[in-house]
């Protein structure tokens, strides 16, 4: 197995399916199958060079519906003597978070990504909340670790920004992962000097490098890192795999006569999840199927109120020959 994807833990529990995330290109996706059925994951968030054009039809052709979710573009600089000194907006002050700084930093994240267009929203298996409530919690796992810094503006006591950066374990590249203003306090310099902070403190301590990412409509703070001397240095499509592997194969097996993999499928699945769900239903085989003695079938509500059904084929052997999947079931 070449390790495309990894679990990813906290969205896993945030959102009560086994999640998992990696970088993929077009030939790879048969390995992802492999992987997201070793893994057990349910929804599998993948993403793949913006030039990589033909992707998204081999993922859909080995049966893993992709699900476009955003557009991210990568922005950096090389850092050295040429490196910003530090620059705070008037009438502010950075300093760097306390734990009893956590309510506040909430508060913030709330503020400024409750409403953000980030991938999560583009999925309806993740509640939107969830995906706010994620971003606090990584803000938080930046205060007092060696290798990040979070920081906060204030302004007459009141957090009113936040900083989060970290290092890699050579020292060499820094990166920005969570820069924000409070939408009340917005279009007073905070952000840039933020921004400009950041890249003189990783300057200062040797780094070599500097990236920082948005979704590609996010225009504001890309202007904003323009004007720092930053350039865009890669593009890359966000995709959602929502397969409910892992579910599925949780799912008690129910053993049928041997017979043709797609036949067992098709009476299987209609028998275990209703026979609405063939109306929108997708069928993938493997190119080496054989005969079918082993079904699981998992039915799933969905944060929408709607659901989705996946069943799972296996051989004498205990191997997935085949799936048919229904998102959603009308």
């Amino acid at each position: 197995m070449s390790d495309l994807l990894i679990v990813a833990d906290a969205e896993s529990r945030r959102f009560g399916l086994c999640v998992a995330r990696g970088r993929a290109t077009a030939a790879d996706a048969p390995t992802l199958v492999d992987e997201m059925l070793a893994l057990a994951v349910d929804v599998a968030i993948v993403r793949v060079d913006a030039t990589d054009d033909a992707a998204a039809q081999a993922f859909a052709a080995h049966g893993l519906s992709p699900l476009h979710a955003d557009c991210l573009v990568t922005w950096g600089t090389d850092l050295g003597a040429g490196a910003p000194t530090l620059a705070l907006a008037p009438g502010g002050a950075l300093r760097d978070a306390q734990p009893d700084d956590a309510a506040a930093i909430e508060g913030l994240v709330a503020a400024v990504f409750g409403d953000y267009p980030n991938h999560y929203r583009a999925n309806p298996w993740f509640d939107p909340a969830g995906a706010a409530a994620g971003y606090a919690e990584w803000a938080l796992a930046h205060i007092g670790r060696a290798e990040r810094t979070c920081w906060v503006h204030e302004v007459d006591g009141r957090i009113v920004g936040l900083a989060c950066a970290a290092l890699d374990s050579a020292g060499a590249v820094a990166t920005g992962n969570l820069h924000g203003v409070h939408p009340a306090f917005a279009r007073r310099g905070i952000y840039r000097a933020m921004i400009q902070a950041t890249l003189a403190h990783y300057a200062e301590h040797g780094a070599r490098s500097f990236s920082i990412a948005t979704q590609a409509g996010n225009l504001a703070v890309q202007r904003a890192w323009a004007g720092l001397g930053l350039l865009p240095r890669r593009c890359e499509q966000t995709f959602h795999l929502s397969t409910l592997f892992g579910r599925a194969l949780a799912a008690p097996a129910v053993g049928v006569a041997p017979d043709d993999a797609a036949r067992v499928l098709l009476e299987g699945h209609a028998r275990a999840c209703g026979g609405a769900a063939l109306a929108n239903a997708r069928i993938h085989l493997r190119a080496d199927a054989g005969r079918a003695t082993t079904l699981r079938s998992a039915r799933v509500a969905r944060r929408d109120g709607r659901s989705a059904a996946t069943t799972l084929a296996q051989d004498g052997a205990g191997r997935v020959i085949g799936w048919m999947a229904s998102d959603p079931i009308p």
